[in-house]
Order: structure tokens, then C-alpha cells, then sequence
């Protein structure tokens, strides 16, 4: 931490492989039960629906 109390980035990977490694530990450092937990209204619809269908499937769910 910095002395105002904030956490220090780090900078920016120059080259793919290091994007790569920061996507892979933070995808790693999520859990599987906060990610269903958050898609959790999402679970009746299939994969590969469009938007459209998201969104009737929302506005279903709001008049129930």
C-alpha cells in the first residue's frame, strides 16, 4: 500500500503472455460459488441465446 492507504498497481504487462498470466490468476482467484450465486436468475436460459431473449427472460421474471 501507498501511503494515502491505497493498494499499489502494478504496471501494465507489455506483451500477450503476460496478459494471459493476469487473466488466468484472476479468473483462478474467483470462486465457483460466487459466480453461480451472481448468475443465479440466468439459470433458465440456454447457452447461446441472443440478447433478446435475455431480456424476455427479464422482464418475465419482474412481472412473476
Amino acid at each position: 500500500m501507498c501511503g494515502t492507504g491505497c493498494k499499489t498497481r502494478r504496471p501494465a504487462p507489455k506483451s500477450i503472455s503476460g496478459w494471459r498470466q493476469v487473466v488466468t490468476r484472476r479468473v483462478s482467484n474467483m470462486t465457483a460459488t460466487s459466480q453461480t450465486e451472481e448468475d443465479e436468475h440466468l439459470a433458465d436460459i440456454e447457452d447461446g441465446c441472443g440478447c433478446a431473449e435475455v431480456w424476455e427472460h427479464m422482464s418475465e421474471q419482474r412481472n412473476d
